[in-house]
Parts: C-alpha cells; sequence; structure tokens
C-alpha cells in the first residue's frame, strides 16, 4: 500500500475522508451528567482535535491512529519503554510513525519530557475533578441539598 492510500478496515474502499471530531456530544452528555455545566463542556471538547476518518461507502469511522493499530496509550508505553532502555532511534521512529511525520522537528529528550508533563498534568486535573467531586458529595450530605 502506498504512503497516501487509506482503505477502510471493514469494506476495504477507498471512498474515505478525514476531518477533526470536533465537539462530541455523547462525552458532553456524561460529562454533564457527572459533573455538570464544567464537566460537559470539558468531555465534549476534549478531543476536538482528533482526526477521525469516515468510509464514505460503508459509514464506518475510525481514528486515523487505528490504521496504525496502536491507540495513544499502547503509544505513549511502547515509547516510553524504547526510552528507558535508551533505544532513542526507535523511540523517535515510533514517534514520526505515529504522529505521521516526515522527519522528526524536536529532540527525543525533548518529546520524552514533554509527554511526561501532559502525563502529570493530566494526572492532577484528574485529582482535581475527583476532589470536586467529593465537596459535591459531601456538600449534599452535610447542608441536606435536595
Amino acid at each position: 500500500m502506498q504512503k497516501d492510500e487509506l482503505n477502510c478496515p471493514t469494506c476495504n474502499s477507498t471512498n474515505v475522508e478525514a476531518k477533526e471530531k470536533g465537539f462530541d456530544n455523547d462525552s458532553a452528555a456524561v460529562g454533564a451528567v457527572l459533573f455538570g455545566g464544567v464537566g460537559m463542556l470539558v468531555a465534549g471538547y476534549k478531543d476536538r482535535k482528533m482526526v477521525m476518518i469516515h468510509c464514505l461507502d460503508c459509514k464506518f469511522q475510525w481514528n486515523h491512529n487505528h490504521a496504525l493499530g496502536m491507540n495513544y496509550k499502547t503509544f505513549k508505553k511502547e515509547f516510553y519503554e524504547l526510552y528507558k532502555r535508551k533505544e532513542f532511534v526507535q523511540a523517535a521512529q515510533l514517534y514520526i510513525s505515529y504522529n505521521e511525520q516526515e522527519e522528526l522537528n524536536e529532540d527525543v529528550h525533548e518529546i520524552y519530557s514533554r509527554m511526561r508533563s501532559e502525563d502529570r498534568k493530566s494526572s492532577l486535573i484528574a485529582i482535581g475533578f475527583a476532589l470536586f467531586a467529593l465537596i459535591l458529595l459531601i456538600a449534599f450530605f452535610v447542608f441536606d441539598i435536595q
């Protein structure tokens, strides 16, 4: 298969289009139920830049990384393992192929640092949401809010 060709994984058609996911109504609904208005906005816009590919023949849709057979969690795990084993060239090649780039625009050490920083930020955000939910729950019981 050439690099420019993209086939649907279900019907093998090349009649496909790619576009950004945008606002996700389903995730927004779940976020609204769990965390109210702020949860709706955060959940709805979380993956808005993700590229989704739509088959115009069978209507199947998938994430562009599905074509690589790898989700982001798997990519990060493999990248971190390669980096920790000091296999920097292989880590860089994995990063390039996963992100569909022609070449590496930054040092592999900078990429590793940035990804670890993003992981810490995500963890802090998740902890913040959990604490907020816990405070709301306690407030409902303590103040008997109906």
